[in-house]
């Protein structure tokens, strides 16, 4: 987003990262709610929750173009910053309910480093398509990936109650 901000719009890199708060600023007020719902119910419902917002603010980047309005770009951002707060609690609740004690350290580990990579891969996929039609197909991509990781936590919310004899 900062590039497309910059590089499509024109927007200095002061006002880019002003466009980008919504998305911290969600994620901070969605990090206390998706908290107590892990507490109450594990992290399926969290990561149902923010892996559905995921796809909604991925479809929402199609509309984005070189006219799309400040308006629109932060009610954009309050979508993107939702799973935020659900997905990095949701994630991590999960990795410590289902990794063995004795291997958390090393699961730990491989969930940040996984983590770290994806970031490096998806930035270098950015940089190479500094356009609408660029951020779109980035879109698209995304939303395929939210609609795999959003049926992918459904199962184990199942699974969950299931063993729980719900």
């Amino acid at each position: 987003m900062p590039l497309w901000l910059e590089q499509v719009r024109g927007f200095d890199r002061g006002m880019s990262g002003l466009l980008l708060l919504p998305i911290a600023g969600m994620g901070v007020l969605a990090t206390p709610i998706a908290a107590r719902l892990i507490s109450k119910s594990g992290p399926g419902p969290a990561l149902i929750i923010g892996t559905f917002s995921l796809t909604v603010g991925s479809l929402l980047l199609l509309v984005f173009n070189a006219a799309t309005s400040v308006i629109v770009i932060l009610a954009v951002g309050d979508v993107l910053g939702i799973p935020n707060g659900f997905n990095n609690l949701g994630l991590q609740a999960a990795l410590y309910e289902h990794a063995p004690t004795r291997q958390m350290g090393a699961a730990s580990g491989q969930f940040q480093t996984f983590r770290y990579v994806g970031v490096i891969l998806a930035t270098s996929l950015l940089g190479t398509t500094i356009t609408s039609d660029g951020l779109h197909i980035i879109a698209v991509i995304l939303t395929i990936i939210s609609v795999l990781l959003l049926l992918a936590s459904i199962p184990t919310h199942r699974l969950r109650h299931v063993m729980r004899g719900e």
